[in-house]
């Protein structure tokens, strides 16, 4: 998987998977939620997420 550029601004973020799964890197913690999970943190850490393909 590539490294991605971490990002961070002022306010908060709240996320809430669907369907599939979803990677969060947040500060030095990598994550991976899945359906039903959610996540909130403060966007002055540096964060980035996206979309995971599935499990091979």
């Amino acid at each position: 998987m590539s490294t991605p550029n971490l990002r961070a601004h002022d306010g908060f973020e709240w996320l809430y998977v669907l369907p599939g799964r979803m990677r969060l890197v947040l500060g030095d913690q990598g994550l991976v939620l899945g359906v039903g999970e959610a996540a909130e943190f403060d966007t002055q850490v540096p964060h980035w997420f996206g979309s995971r393909p599935p499990r091979c």
